[in-house]
């Protein structure tokens, strides 16, 4: 049934995505000019003056504000998960960039991009309990419009999965068929870049609205689209391992979920092959190191390799008494437990070892472990 807030061409449209009806309810509505321009400026940087009057003026006078759309904002994570200001608006008829092309989305102005962390139904809560198996706390407040009060904080004690889109939309879908999802506006809109006066990069950091799910050491699953573009592939690959990375550095695992149809997202995936087709993708997610491998040319081997496993740890490996040898496995598989052998090997014929790496704690980790003396930009001999 379509909701009051709804225009019947919106609510199609979120239908068509696989959208839950009570859930887009509570999450989209759909705004005329004036409603519009006021959902926008929000940001205390345009000031209450005539500068103000003239922006809501000239945004008025705009044919994807007076067009009207709809809207759609979530819950806010750092402020007690209350209502949240700041979200998107998709117009009827949007405006074009400097390419000619139309801006599906628009947001807050002169506002930082947040996440998508949309409210409730009881239903949809019972759903995601019942795909992972975590119990739902006793005596959940319903609110008047519907809303199941407490399910992200519940998320986040639970240690609830969580997948990581690109738009509220695919979102919806998603939790529509019982998983945790959160709602990025874009790609690379999940951290901050930060850089010198010269303007190169000297760091990235994760945005505030990821803290409580990282603070609980949280598994993410990274499921943007499907691109065939080569450089919107490049693209997308390099924001899967920078947010990958950041999140990984707090302590949480991370996987990466690869679409396999020609169906650009989320939500049209599971519209046009189905839940079960959804779930297997979804299963098969790969872990973030063995992902980036997967994805960058330079990793592949070039040489036919001489010997395949297919296990979960890497035992005692058959390795030749001569000649180069490279091992390739995802992390974790055992490598440097394999190469203890070859080291005490080489101590009792006192030759010597050599660990090259690229960073200082793993040098340091593979030291210890194969009891190699450690040392920093000076040639060791054991």
């Amino acid at each position: 049934m379509r909701p009051p807030s709804l225009d019947l061409e919106h609510f199609q449209e979120l239908a068509c995505s696989g959208i839950d009806c009570k859930l887009a309810a509570l999450n989209f509505i759909s705004l005329e000019a004036d409603a519009a321009v006021e959902h926008l400026l929000i940001s205390s940087v345009i000031p209450s003056t005539n500068t103000e009057r003239q922006h809501r003026s000239w945004l008025r006078s705009q044919t994807f504000v007076a067009s009207g759309g709809w809207w759609c904002s979530g819950l806010d994570p750092l402020n007690h998960w209350r209502e949240m200001k700041w979200g998107c608006y998709k117009p009827n008829r949007p405006r074009l960039n400097r390419k000619g092309k139309p801006i599906k989305y628009e947001h807050p102005p002169k506002t930082a991009t947040r996440i998508f962390c949309l409210r409730v139904p009881l239903h949809i809560w019972q759903q995601v309990s019942l795909r992972y198996g975590v119990a739902m706390p006793e005596n959940i407040v319903i609110t008047e419009a519907g809303v199941a009060l407490g399910f992200w904080q519940w998320v986040v004690e639970a240690k609830i999965p969580l997948i990581i889109c690109e738009g509220a939309k695919k979102a919806a879908a998603l939790l529509s068929q019982g998983y945790a999802a959160l709602a990025l506006s874009g790609i690379t809109s999940g951290y901050r870049v930060m850089k010198d006066f010269q303007g190169k990069v000297t760091r990235r950091q994760l945005i505030a609205d990821f803290l409580p799910f990282t603070e609980s050491s949280s598994t993410f699953y990274i499921c943007f689209d499907y691109e065939t573009k080569p450089k919107t592939i490049q693209a997308v690959n390099n924001a899967i391992a920078q947010l990958g990375k950041l999140l990984e550095e707090k302590g949480c695992s991370v996987k990466v979920i690869r679409l396999t149809g020609l169906e650009k997202g989320v939500d049209e995936f599971i519209v046009a092959q189905g839940a079960a087709a959804f779930e297997l993708v979804y299963q098969a997610s790969a872990d973030l190191e063995t992902d980036i491998a997967k994805t960058k040319p330079h990793t592949e081997l070039t040489y036919p390799q001489a010997l395949s496993l297919n296990c979960p740890y890497l035992e005692k490996l058959p390795f030749p008494t001569s000649g180069l040898i490279g091992v390739k496995s995802a992390k974790g598989t055992g490598k440097t437990t394999a190469l203890l052998p070859l080291v005490e090997e080489a101590k009792k014929r006192g030759q010597p070892i050599l660990l090259l790496t690229h960073r200082i704690q793993l040098g340091q980790f593979l030291c210890d472990k194969t009891g190699v003396k450690w040392g920093l930009g000076t040639e060791v001999r054991e």
